[in-house]
């Protein structure tokens, strides 16, 4: 049984993270406030504040700057060299192929969140991801599982696909209503 201080930080620490992954965003919106603006604003003329892309690669390298001084630390070297010596060459060069695929699907999603805004860039991300989170293993591990099984992955990738379509159609809606007088 959890006591009342791991109960209580299994409650506040969500909705902590909630709080924090719900606002990171923030500097990088033209219309956040304007002593929380890193970019410019909608309009704005050139000089006042960030381009966006200025941002966002300041994010992101502050955030793996970050990540690496808190969590290096806790490993210790031996841990970081012990990795190091007994990795192959094919699992390094896969950790890098997958850095550059993250490299890339970061500025995705910052794109995504420019154009689009952030509720609709989140979700249309987040969607592609838990599509290819459950297509990748299926196509990778050879095939479907049988009877049910199959069935309901089938069913969750055809839901995130109508979802993904409604999601384009909310944009193309919000576009429509932008341009109009």
């Amino acid at each position: 049984m959890a006591s009342a201080g791991e109960l209580a930080a299994g409650i506040c620490l969500p909705i902590l993270g909630g709080m924090m992954n719900s606002s990171w965003n923030m500097p990088g919106k033209g219309e956040a406030p304007w002593w929380m603006r890193v970019v410019r604003a909608p309009g704005e003329a050139k000089g006042k504040g960030w381009e966006w892309e200025n941002f966002w690669f300041a994010n992101q390298f502050l955030s793996i700057v970050i990540t690496l001084v808190y969590i290096l630390p806790l490993l210790g070297p031996d841990t970081i060299d012990l990795a190091h010596r007994n990795a192959g060459l094919a699992k390094t060069l896969t950790v890098m192929g997958v850095s550059v695929a993250w490299g890339f699907g970061s500025i995705g999603f910052g794109l995504s969140v420019k154009l689009v805004g952030v509720g609709l860039g989140t979700a249309m991300c987040m969607s592609v991801i838990v599509i290819m989170g459950v297509v990748w293993p299926v196509v990778l591990g050879g095939g479907l599982p049988a009877g049910a099984s199959g069935g309901l992955i089938i069913g969750g990738v055809f839901v995130g696909v109508l979802g993904i379509g409604m999601l384009g159609a909310a944009c193309r809606m919000r576009e429509s209503a932008r341009a109009a007088p």
